[in-house]
């Protein structure tokens, strides 16, 4: 049996959330604003989001249609009041999710689930690791090595 776990569901355009990246956002349509107040109203202390990046950018008032599925959920780390129209956010995504069902009404609402690591990658952990400090370290040369980048 599976468990419903709905959440406000926030729309980005032109950015992508990703699990561990902590990123600012600024929220100014109504939809956006009614989803993370209900979010902080709804999940009190915990604070979560769903967010999923808008198909097309351009889109002013998305419609169910223009969200991906496979989204993140976020936790909402601050929140600040820019204006009566603007807020600023500061999001930090924890994991990616499925999303079952959206219901639209006020803001995009979710049913979804957690999508849970691949067990081919858990044992290429150490590999991983590795090249990534092979890249950040031939990464470090290059910066000390150009001109076009101040250091």
């Amino acid at each position: 049996m599976t468990q419903n776990n709905f959440l406000p569901l926030l729309a980005l355009r032109d950015v992508v959330l990703l699990p561990g990246v902590i990123m600012p956002v600024s929220i100014r349509r109504p939809q956006s604003v009614a989803s993370v107040t209900d979010a902080l109203a709804i999940t009190g202390d915990d604070k979560h989001i769903l967010t999923s990046t808008q198909k097309d950018y351009k889109v002013d008032t998305p419609a169910i249609k223009d969200l991906y599925n496979v989204v993140t959920f976020a936790e909402i780390i601050q929140t600040v009041r820019l204006s009566d129209e603007v807020s600023k956010i500061v999001l930090q995504g924890i994991s990616a999710v499925n999303l079952r069902s959206i219901m639209h009404d006020k803001y995009f609402a979710a049913d979804y689930e957690v999508i849970k690591p691949q067990p081919e990658l858990a044992g290429r952990q150490k590999e991983l690791e590795e090249k990534t400090k092979q890249l950040v370290g031939k990464f470090e040369q290059y910066i000390l090595s150009t001109k076009l980048i101040s250091h």
